[in-house]
């Protein structure tokens, strides 16, 4: 579980901020939401208010960029997202960290980069688990480069990883535990599983939705049940949608509706997954704008081709998914979350009352939560939409805004610290300007 996000000179953040999805020890409300992490308390839900362009969907990018950097490395592309409010944060270090737990582990995993180069700086793994930090990776620039760890490794486990940070030791785009989860296999028991999990959660566990890039992993579209289930979801909804169905199709118009680039990747993710099964059929979905396409893929390639068809009602014609409102393809986006039965995963979405009506969102909200309830799953979402905000649906630490200064940096605080009373109209308050984080409007003339 996410319990600590810190970052500074990134976008609009100059100053460091921190998300902490730490309880407050004053609240008692909700114990539904917060689940025990070695003693400490930690939230499951975090909403993000604030005006446009106040920051909000930078804290999201926040989250994409560190898993982006962590698998591929620095590109000239993040060359400019140091916090160019101020022209000397081109020469000064970002610095990007989240603390989780996974496992029986908690960590702290973090770097500094000058980014206007693309260069890495320094790059630390602690496990913070009982108190004292044990550094598990350490890399520092004022050193060398050095790379060197606390674990007590075996006398083979040692010399392989002194070997990978000594060819690693000149490397300034990519980060050193991306480079440990690069192609390796590591013996079982073998102390190299720290490295592992903690590349396993930052990388996987964490799911970011932005409103141009939904999720590509409709999973529970895989199955009858599934599909049932999602049919269930649309109509409780009222989208209008009476059910949905997989309709066939012919591998020619699957490849002309993906693409080749969209193909090739199916190709190279399925090779991977089959060597790893040791062969044999895979059923595979992929998402696109226009539709979700389903596949059989084995060693001699793609067959079985379907396409996600819709009807509305009592109507026998079955419906493409572009020609959905976008609200229903919204909904998609949002029902992997909904059904997952995967535990212990960060979602992370910007604008999730994006194209839906403020009561539905306010459904999601209960479902998810309902869904969730014995589950360790946690929500952290940026809205506008004033109507959820509410201590029916949220705690006071949940409740999160980001407001820019006059130099147009972000800054990121909680509602919790406000000292108002348990049961004050918080919407009213925050549209009031209580709170900070709205709109200001300047005289038009």
């Amino acid at each position: 579980m996410l319990i600590r996000a810190i970052v500074s000179n990134f976008k609009s953040f100059d100053d460091s901020i921190e998300l902490a999805m730490v309880s407050s020890s004053k609240i008692r409300r909700k114990e539904g939401h917060v689940r025990k992490v070695r003693g400490a308390k930690v939230l499951k839900y975090a909403v993000v208010y604030g005006a446009n362009a106040a920051g909000k969907s930078n804290l999201v990018d926040f989250f994409g960029f560190f898993q982006r950097v962590l698998t591929r490395g620095l590109t000239i592309a993040d060359a400019s997202l140091y916090c160019r409010n101020n022209e000397a944060n081109r020469e000064r270090v970002s610095s990007f960290e989240l603390q989780f737990s996974f496992g029986e582990r908690v960590y702290a995993y973090g770097f500094t980069a000058l980014l206007s180069e693309q260069s890495i700086c320094d790059e630390w793994l602690y496990d913070i688990s009982d108190g004292k930090p044990v550094c598990l990776l350490s890399r520092d620039s004022s050193n060398g480069g050095v790379i060197d760890t606390e674990l007590d490794l075996s006398y083979q486990d040692r010399v392989r990883f002194e070997t990978y940070a000594s060819d690693f030791a000149d490397e300034r785009q990519l980060l050193f535990l991306g480079e440990l989860n690069r192609s390796k296999r590591y013996a079982p028991g073998s102390l190299f599983q720290v490295f592992v999990d903690a590349y396993e959660w930052l990388t996987r566990r964490v799911v970011t939705v932005l409103p141009t890039t939904p999720p590509r992993d409709a999973q529970y579209l895989l199955t009858r049940e599934g599909i049932a289930r999602a049919g269930e979801l649309l109509s409780y909804f009222d989208t209008g949608v009476s059910g949905i169905f997989q309709d066939e199709m012919s591998l020619e118009a699957f490849v002309d509706a993906v693409g080749k680039q969209s193909l090739d990747q199916i190709r190279l993710d399925a090779d991977e997954k089959l060597r790893g099964a040791g062969g044999g059929k895979i059923r595979g979905c992929l998402q696109t704008s226009d539709g979700f396409y389903f596949f059989d893929v084995d060693r001699g390639g793609i067959s079985n081709v379907s396409v996600l068809r819709l009807r509305h009602g009592s109507v026998t014609s079955l419906f493409d998914f572009r020609e959905e409102s976008d609200g229903t393809k919204r909904l998609f986006d949002l029902m992997n979350i909904l059904l997952t039965e995967e535990d212990d995963t960060l979602y992370v979405i910007d604008e999730l009352e994006r194209s839906l009506h403020p009561m539905l969102v306010r459904r999601y909200l209960e479902l998810f939560m309902e869904h969730n309830s014995e589950a360790s799953r946690q929500l952290v979402f940026s809205t506008h939409e004033s109507s959820i905000m509410s201590q029916d649906i949220f705690r006071r630490d949940e409740i999160w805004f980001v407001d820019r200064n006059g130099k147009g940096n972000s800054r990121l605080y909680s509602l919790d610290r406000f000292k108002d009373r348990f049961d004050k109209d918080i919407a009213k308050a925050y549209l009031d300007g209580r709170y900070g984080a709205i709109p200001v409007f300047s005289d038009s003339e």
